[in-house]
């Protein structure tokens, strides 16, 4: 549902549709203007150079003899060029030299990652931070996916906690599950109902799912660059039967009902489980309108013609009344604050208990986890990264009515 939902094209087409590349292109067009406006502040070069650079790279680098250093030097891009012998007697002059190894006094990316950093001791008024970041699933989830009832608990645990005023949530998801995301919104909204101001920071991405978990909150708080809205939904089973009669394997059987056997991952889905599918989506969809609707006290019509799961920028997502202001998670939380009526107050980041096991599990893999962090350009990796990001979305579509609210336009690479 949603002309710019386009989550499922690469498996039904060869190419974009025109919608989705308008979709994507407003997006970087607001990712682009943002990060040059910013780079030629901070560098203090004229606005527009950049862009004037590109349309003329060939020429500019011609000028430099096809020296990217010295064109990015004569930009004014870098402040210098320096080799790796400089640079780290640069960085003894300003660190100082380690007396065992002779290099800059430094600490090791492994120990870095290792190191405890326990949070400071949290005493009366609070304002409760909850982070939900990654794809929506339903059920309980680790770290970097979202569980329908792992962030349940947490949101009943800072509920419960009678010093918390308000609760932030900061949100970083393209979505998912259409029923994990609905009842997820159902806690937080038992939150409100119980008097506790509820304010949603949005960070990069909170679109689909993740603009469903917060649009019936107090306020919602976005960046300029957030990638938010993409309000729609679609029905996903994926199915190999074509594939399989390839190589002569079929599949057959009996069943008692109309829609036994309806959608079989051998024999494909009925006509009848597909329309019922679609009847699903369909009441999705007007739920979601609906849910928006009374959120950010705008008709469903309304809602409708920002939603056909298009993607939004933040400041954009701002006149379309969307969210409510643009700010950072600071403000975001000075505000809750504000519609708790406090002034003094703490802040507290709502964590899940971490058991015995667990922390030695930490410490064993800490090591394991710093070294799969470097990623490999060569293009076989480049190739299998691209198939398991497949099969990873795949993993993640545990909806039991098999709807989902995921912006895969969300996950823009660079």
């Amino acid at each position: 549902m949603g002309k710019y939902k386009s989550a499922l094209e690469p498996y039904f087409r060869d190419d974009m549709s025109d919608e989705d590349k308008t979709a994507r292109m407003g997006i970087l067009d607001n990712w682009w203007s943002a990060y040059t406006n910013d780079f030629e502040m901070t560098r203090e070069l004229p606005a527009g150079s950049i862009d004037q650079k590109l349309a003329n790279i060939e020429d500019e680098l011609n000028k430099a003899d096809g020296n990217l250093g010295v064109l990015s030097l004569e930009s004014k891009l870098i402040d210098r060029l320096i080799t790796d012998v400089d640079l780290r007697a640069y960085l003894r002059e300003l660190t100082g030299e380690d007396k065992e190894s002779g290099e800059y006094r430094a600490i090791g990316f492994e120990d870095y990652l290792a190191s405890e950093r326990k949070p400071e001791a949290v005493e009366g008024k609070k304002i409760a931070v909850i982070t939900a970041v990654g794809s929506i699933v339903d059920g309980y989830a680790e770290a970097g996916t979202i569980g329908s009832l792992s962030l349940n608990q947490l949101i009943r645990k800072a509920h419960k906690d009678e010093d918390v005023v308000a609760i932030v949530l900061r949100v970083d998801s393209g979505g998912g599950s259409k029923s994990a995301s609905e009842n997820i919104r159902i806690e937080l909204e038992g939150v409100q109902t119980a008097g506790i101001p509820l304010v949603a920071s949005m960070g990069s991405v909170a679109a689909s799912g993740g603009y469903w978990i917060s649009a019936t909150a107090d306020e919602i708080w976005a960046s300029p660059t957030t990638v938010t809205g993409s309000i729609g939904i679609f029905g996903f089973i994926p199915t190999i039967e074509k594939t399989l009669a390839r190589y002569g394997v079929y599949s057959d059987g009996v069943g008692t009902t109309p829609i036994t056997g309806g959608a079989s991952i051998e024999r494909g889905i009925t006509p009848l489980y597909a329309k019922l599918i679609q009847a699903v989506i369909d009441s999705g969809y007007q739920q979601f309108l609906e849910t928006v609707a009374e959120g950010r006290s705008m008709s469903v019509e309304d809602v409708h013609e920002v939603a056909q799961g298009r993607v939004w920028s933040g400041d954009k997502a701002l006149e379309l009344g969307l969210v409510d202001r643009l700010g950072d998670l600071e403000q975001a939380i000075e505000s809750a604050a504000k519609l708790a009526g406090v002034d003094d107050y703490s802040t507290w980041y709502v964590e899940p208990e971490i058991t015995t096991e667990q922390q030695v599990l930490k410490l064993l893999t800490s090591e394991i986890a710093s070294s799969e962090m470097v990623t490999k350009t060569d293009p076989i990796s480049m190739i299998q990264r691209k198939l398991e990001q497949e099969v990873s979305f795949l993993t993640d579509l545990n909806d039991p009515h098999h709807a989902y609210v995921i912006c895969t336009s969300c996950l823009l690479e660079p």
